[in-house]
């Protein structure tokens, strides 16, 4: 069971979910059966496009290069991961959990498919070096990058979420909202733009004797913020999504399993407003929250620091020492939960 496209829930006559798939049973005491993790996911296709051009200036005492480069990220993504349903039966009404099964008897149950999402990322750089030959024995390399991630966007329908903390919620009264992207005057993107991303580099390398060289450097190097374009992240309000438990623990179903999966409204743009997702004070939450920090996000970098002597013996043998330091700082942007 839980097998995509096999009309088995067709077959069943079984409503509200999706005919194309099986259902996944979870009976107190015994082994699920049905699909156990994701009905389907089709990530196809998957672009990364890495475009890369150097050019190479040498005059005097100087070799000069430059270059940019651009990197293009996209993921299709259609995830119907518990489409077909899910239900649950224990045995708190009927005494044995077969017997809820028997009778239909649902003590829980859900439903979840997004909606197809493509989401798409850019990333820039470019840069520049000199190396300098200031005498037959020192040479200096002299150098600066810039890198930029332009953040993650849904090009279908700008289908993305973002959560404003300090707004209050027209619902709860307390302090926090769903936004959403391309929508009441929110960006479309994830997050805001860093493009202070300069990175030094320097070294050089000393010829003390003929035998003798002496190379050091550092770098400040910038992570690129996206391996590709984050898939399923930061989709609420476009997916249809519906949860169901029984208000006592099964004594009283959540519905009659005869009856099929209650009735689950499609949000539509008119939904998507500060008041999505959310219940009065005190009640229990139905929206658990991930999106992607819109403020004061910055890309992690590497600040690195090298030194190496090297010393050859009259051609037969050579020695080689050095030390190699490296830091780390700052996070790429994954989605969080508030």
């Amino acid at each position: 069971m839980g097998s995509a496209y096999t009309n088995l829930n067709q077959t069943l006559g079984l409503k509200g979910v999706n005919p194309q798939f099986g259902p996944r049973v979870t009976v107190a005491g015994y082994a699920q059966i049905g699909e156990g993790s994701n009905h389907e996911r089709l990530q196809v296709p998957i672009w990364g496009i890495h475009l890369v051009n150097h050019v190479l200036w040498v005059k005097g005492k100087h070799s000069v290069k430059t270059g940019f480069e651009y990197r293009y990220g996209r993921n299709d993504d259609d995830n119907k991961n518990t489409a077909g349903g899910v239900f649950g039966f224990n045995d708190v009404a009927t005494g044995h959990s077969l017997a809820a099964v028997l009778l239909g008897w649902v003590n829980n149950a859900n439903i979840y498919e997004n909606y197809p999402l493509r989401t798409r990322m850019d990333a820039v750089g470019a840069f520049l070096q000199d190396d300098y030959k200031v005498t037959s024995r020192l040479t200096l390399n002299l150098g600066v990058r810039w890198d930029m991630d332009v953040p993650r966007r849904e090009v279908f329908d700008n289908r993305q979420n973002s959560f404003d903390t300090i707004a209050i919620n027209p619902i709860s009264g307390t302090p926090g909202i769903l936004t959403f992207s391309g929508r009441n005057g929110v960006t479309r993107y994830a997050h805001n733009f860093d493009r202070n991303n300069i990175a030094p580099r320097v070294g050089f390398a000393f010829r003390a004797t003929n035998r003798w060289v002496i190379r050091g450097g550092a770098a400040v190097v910038y992570l690129g913020q996206y391996d590709q374009a984050t898939p399923t992240s930061a989709a609420i309000g476009f997916s249809y999504r519906g949860n169901f438990v029984s208000p006592d623990n099964g004594l009283t179903p959540a519905f009659r399993f005869r009856d099929g999966m209650p009735e689950v409204t499609k949000p539509t743009n008119a939904d998507l407003t500060p008041r999505f997702g959310a219940v009065r004070l005190g009640q229990s939450p139905i929206t658990s929250v991930e999106y992607f920090d819109p403020v004061g996000r910055q890309p992690g970098y590497l600040m690195t620091y090298t030194s190496t002597s090297s010393a050859n013996f009259r051609g037969r043998r050579s020695l080689k020492s050095g030390i190699c330091r490296r830091w780390a700082t700052g996070s790429p942007p994954r989605p969080r939960s508030p």
